[in-house]
């Protein structure tokens, strides 16, 4: 940069008017007690306190920029004061009012609370850790500092929380288990920002999504069968309901099951298909809005097998059965006996038997059969009647 032009942004700077300056002398170089009583008669500084720093080490880093400055050594004292003022003012009335050499002050960058922080090195833990008690001021400094430390702290943890929407960790799901009521209440605008951007970000994003059908008889444990796999594998899940809203509570679940999935709970086999593609994360309508569909997995469950589904949709004739199966990797027939895995090969365009395995689902929920003990029971309570005419005598 040419000198001529330096010195003019020099000038220019100068004359630029603020309303917070600290100034910065070592201790020799000022009378303290002197430029206090002038602060003190001048009535446009609203607010004022300074500090000796008499125990900062030179750094690593402060001698590469100056050999003098050894590292580890004391610096030589020096004293920091901040003044506030009631208006903006430029460098040279400052130094006129405090009878100093303006190279002595600086504009304050950022907030005045850093500047209340630092004067102690609150915001500095590198540094050595001067006393409330050693600075002085005309006002109450510390209460000021503590509520803007407080407010301070809430932003940063808030920021720390909107990465983490950012980066998929929180979720609408378990926003709760990070977030807590105060916290959300106070930046809730903040969050939903952070989620719709979140959102937005991953709409038709590549993933790598699978699609797992079972089918087979009412009572057989499918739904249960599709709870476990997402528990023993530690994921979240959302079972839709069987409506015409399947997406109305989803909130970015790692694992989605269709549970009793149905042709008319879709639009269109077309919506269907997009719904279940393995490669990108789809949009679903939703009544208040679309939702992003984001998931590892979908799980359908139906009385119905894949090719009967197919057939229940009325646009069926617009795509294969193959778009369907091609999605639905994984092909799970259940008896209340067996399971029965199937695999879709693509060279063949259908299923290959892979296994079958003894159902242990059917088992944790026996069907017990009524016996004339338990008839009598529940007629008991519900209407005061049992099938047993002496029980009924016996009633009030």
């Amino acid at each position: 940069m040419p000198v001529a032009r330096h010195i003019l942004m020099e000038v220019t700077y100068m004359r630029k008017k603020y309303r917070n300056f600290e100034i910065i002398s070592k201790k020799e170089y000022i009378n303290i007690d002197d430029i206090i009583n002038k602060i003190n008669s001048n009535k446009s500084i609203k607010y004022y306190l300074y500090i000796l720093h008499d125990k900062d080490i030179y750094t690593i880093e402060d001698e590469k920029k100056n050999s003098t400055h050894k590292a580890n050594t004391i610096k030589d004292p020096h004293y920091h004061i901040y003044i506030k003022l009631d208006n903006a003012y430029t460098f040279t009335t400052v130094a006129n009012w405090l009878d100093i050499k303006e190279n002595f002050i600086n504009k304050i960058i950022g907030k005045w609370g850093d500047v209340l922080l630092y004067a102690t090195h609150r915001n500095a833990s590198s540094k050595y850790q001067y006393d409330d008690s050693e600075v002085v001021s005309n006002y109450d400094w510390i209460a000021e500092r503590d509520k803007y430390q407080v407010k301070k702290n809430n932003k940063d943890i808030k920021n720390e929380l909107i990465e983490k929407i950012d980066q998929g960790i929180i979720r609408r799901n378990n926003y709760t288990q990070y977030i807590d009521v105060d916290m959300y209440v106070k930046y809730r605008k903040d969050f939903e920002s952070a989620f719709k951007y979140y959102e937005d970000k991953i709409r038709n994003k590549s993933i790598n999504k699978e699609c797992i059908y079972i089918y087979g008889t009412s009572g057989s444990g499918k739904t249960t069968y599709a709870k476990k796999f997402c528990e023993d594998r530690n994921l979240s899940y959302y079972i839709s309901s069987a409506s015409n809203d399947i997406m109305s509570d989803y909130c970015g679940e790692e694992v989605l099951i269709l549970d009793d999935v149905r042709a008319d709970c879709f639009n269109s086999l077309s919506d269907f298909l997009k719904m279940l593609d393995n490669n990108t994360s789809s949009t679903v309508k939703s009544r208040y809005r679309n939702k992003i569909l984001e998931c590892q997995y979908i799980i359908l469950t139906s009385v119905l097998d894949i090719e009967t589904l197919f057939d229940k949709f009325h646009d069926n004739f617009h795509e294969p059965i193959k778009q369907l199966r091609r999605r639905c990797k994984t092909y799970i027939h259940m008896t209340d006996d067996f399971i029965t895995y199937n695999l879709y090969d693509e060279a063949r365009g259908d299923y290959i038997k892979a296994t079958t395995l003894p159902n242990p689902i059917s088992k944790l929920y026996k069907k017990q059969r009524l016996t004339e003990e338990m008839i009598n029971e529940k007629l008991a309570f519900f209407i005061g009647e049992s099938k047993n005419p002496q029980d009924n005598k016996n009633m009030v």
